[in-house]
């Protein structure tokens, strides 16, 4: 070993010891975590214990941090003074309209479309979990698709309801062309 790389290591191991010894004093029993207040130690510990001695006044959650309640709250607040511009959707805060806007109205940020609905997506593994729900996976000698597949075109659907959804959207004009 060279003289600079172990001048380095004993420099590595006193910050580390400074570190942990004085600035962070109050070690976590549980996990290797430590803090430097013990009131800080205190809301980390209940992480493991599960207690959520914060419940929120409106509804049955309930929330082991109190800013977790307090961020918690805005739920229930009637003014959600963020709307989004692209829909009828209004939030309690910009992040939360930010997030919305990039998963619903992104459409530049969805080069992957599904070839089975209008639906695009942002990751190829967001569409193979999406193209699930039009065509399953089935073991061999499994009767899984044919469980939900649409008697006019077809189409196989991993769900029921995916199912009555399309036949709603798409055969509903063939059926009311047959009525007439």
């Amino acid at each position: 070993m060279k003289v600079n790389e172990v001048e380095e290591q004993i420099i590595t191991i006193y910050l580390f010891i400074y570190f942990y010894c004085f600035l962070l004093p109050h070690p976590c029993p549980d996990c290797p975590k430590a803090f430097s207040y013990p009131s800080k130690l205190a809301a980390h510990r209940l992480t493991h214990s599960g207690a959520r001695p914060h419940p929120c006044p409106h509804c049955p959650k309930a929330f082991g941090h109190r800013s977790k309640l307090a961020a918690h709250l805005w739920t229930h607040a009637p003014a959600r003074p963020y709307p989004c511009p692209d829909c009828p959707k209004s939030f309690c805060y910009p992040s939360k309209l930010a997030a919305h806007r990039h998963t619903h109205h992104a459409t530049e940020a969805r080069p992957y479309p599904c070839p089975h609905c209008p639906k695009a997506f942002s990751f190829p593994s967001k569409l193979a979990a999406h193209r699930l729900c039009h065509d399953p996976p089935t073991a061999p000698g499994s009767q899984a698709t044919a469980r939900h597949r649409c008697s006019s075109c077809d189409q196989a659907f991993g769900q029921r309801r995916l199912l009555l959804l399309h036949q709603r959207s798409h055969h509903q004009a063939e059926s009311q062309g047959e009525r007439e």
